[in-house]
């Protein structure tokens, strides 16, 4: 895939001004593998942008902000319309792609607020361990890296890290069409509440809630000559899927130990071999103090204005009976969302296929569903809850 030179130019004054804000998880695992037998293994780039709206890029229909790259690639590589953060705010989410796990599992709830585990195995040390060169570029921000000092990004304090001198190809071609190079491009989260100059498209909410909004994000898989050219796939798939969908690429088996995963292996969705992902993903979240957090949903929905006059062309989040200190939680299957902002008193169910705005609640229509998303989800939350008891490290 290529760019012409105007493209280059504008895309090159995009991460000139904009190099920081999309915290490079460029978990650019393997620009070379060493000594790795049998047949040839993909590299592997990983690019996460920090709250990207779904509808922040042009190819999902913004008529102001350029993406001339990412339309190019959102053309001839693989679009994924149907793609979540595993959390609505970036450390939970990085973890998740760094270890295929929920963030309650290792105890990352919320930005900033605690290191990823020394138990947790990552995808950098499985592959490392399978002959890969690893290294990391830009924001971090899953702890670890001073004990003095509060990190989101590497930078003259933090510690030597075993990471190598990626050869990455120059700019002229955007970063994307690299020969046996799998790349994934997604963002961390939806776009900030703090703000109104960003867009979570047609979906309701924002950063901070577990609304489509805040977590249905922009995604893009590229492997030339593996995976088809200009596919679009609408199942979910999670960034805790990363995990073990590179693994399967790279034929590593998971690693002795291994804790629980939450994501699985998307490879057959990805090569267009299914059509459905067959399993559900799950969410939870605290639901903190902002101002701008509390909203009313049931007026957003109505197409009324909130005490403050926000109405759903804000897209704000929607959370009006959400309590500082209590949990939002999901569950999202190939269809149906169910979702609580108030810590389990109210449910919603959504059909995602034909309501992708979340606007049409069908609780009421459909309580046996209702009361078998919950089931699943319960004992998710239990799952997780001995996760982080340390109950999935080895002793």
């Amino acid at each position: 895939m290529t760019c012409d030179s105007s493209c280059n130019k504008r895309m090159l004054s995009v991460l000139e001004r904009t190099l920081f804000a999309l915290l490079l998880l460029g978990l650019q695992l393997c620009v070379t593998v060493r000594n790795a037998p049998g047949a040839e293994r993909p590299n592997v780039i990983l690019i996460m942008a920090d709250d990207l709206g779904w509808g922040d890029v042009a190819y999902n229909g913004n008529p102001v902000v350029q993406t001339p790259c990412l339309d190019a690639m959102a053309l001839e590589a693989v679009r994924l319309d149907r793609f979540y953060a595993a959390a609505p705010v970036c450390s939970p989410t990085r973890g998740s792609c760094l270890t295929g796990r929920h963030p309650y599992r290792y105890g990352i709830e919320w930005a900033g607020e605690a290191p990823l585990r020394p138990g947790e195995l990552t995808i950098a040390e499985t592959l490392r361990e399978a002959g890969y060169a690893t290294g990391h570029f830009g924001k971090w921000h899953v702890g670890g890296l001073s004990k003095t000092v509060k990190q989101s990004y590497f930078n003259s304090d933090s510690p030597p890290q075993d990471c190598a001198a990626l050869n990455v190809r120059s700019s002229d071609n955007c970063c994307v069409g690299i020969k046996n190079t799998l790349v994934c491009f997604c963002s961390d989260n939806g776009p900030s509440y703090i703000y109104d100059y960003n867009s979570a498209g047609p979906f309701q909410g924002k950063k901070a809630t577990l609304w489509e909004g805040g977590l249905r994000v922009p995604a893009i898989v590229e492997w030339p000559g593996r995976l088809p050219e200009g596919s679009v796939i609408d199942a979910p798939i999670s960034t805790s899927d990363f995990y073990p969908t590179i693994l399967a690429a790279a034929g590593i088996a998971t690693p002795e130990g291994q804790p629980i995963l939450d994501g699985i292996n998307v490879m057959p969705l990805l090569e267009g071999r299914r059509e459905d992902r067959g399993e559900p993903i799950a969410f939870q979240v605290p639901v903190k103090s902002e101002p701008d957090v509390f909203f009313d949903a049931d007026a957003a929905m109505n197409g009324r204005a909130d005490a403050q006059g926000r109405t759903t062309s804000n897209r704000r989040i929607g959370v009006k009976e959400a309590v500082p200190g209590s949990l939002q939680s999901a569950i999202c299957d190939d269809r149906y969302k169910l979702i609580s902002v108030d810590g389990g008193d109210r449910w919603r169910l959504f059909d995602l296929i034909a309501d992708p705005g979340e606007t049409n609640d069908l609780a009421e229509k459909q309580p046996e569903r209702v009361r078998s998303m919950r089931t699943v989800l319960e004992n998710w939350i239990e799952s997780c809850e001995r996760s982080e008891r340390g109950e999935d490290y080895i002793q």
